[in-house]
Formats: C-alpha cells, sequence, structure tokens
C-alpha cells in the first residue's frame, strides 16, 4: 500500500493511540491529536479501511 504523508501521519496516531490505549480508538481522539476536525479524521480514516 503506498501511504501519502497525510495518511502516513493518521496511521502512524492511530497505532500510537492504540497502544496507549489498550483498545479501540474513537476517531474523534485521533482528530485531537492530529489537531484536525473530527470529520476530517472520519473521512481519512473511511478512506484507509477502503484502500486496505
Amino acid at each position: 500500500m503506498n501511504l501519502t504523508r497525510r495518511r502516513y501521519q493518521f496511521v502512524e496516531a492511530l497505532a500510537r493511540l492504540v497502544e496507549e490505549s489498550g483498545g479501540p480508538v474513537h476517531y474523534g481522539d485521533v482528530a485531537d491529536s492530529l489537531d484536525v476536525s473530527k470529520w476530517t479524521a472520519y473521512d481519512m480514516m473511511r478512506e484507509l479501511v477502503d484502500q486496505g
């Protein structure tokens, strides 16, 4: 899978948050950690899921 720098930032943030929490992470938490809107985080995470 080829990730853009922005997508890589989301994957990295998600992985860090999962490791810290030890479980599932809400897209709002990803948004807060990257200082983006919740809708931006949601859309990006959907894109990542669709991309596989």
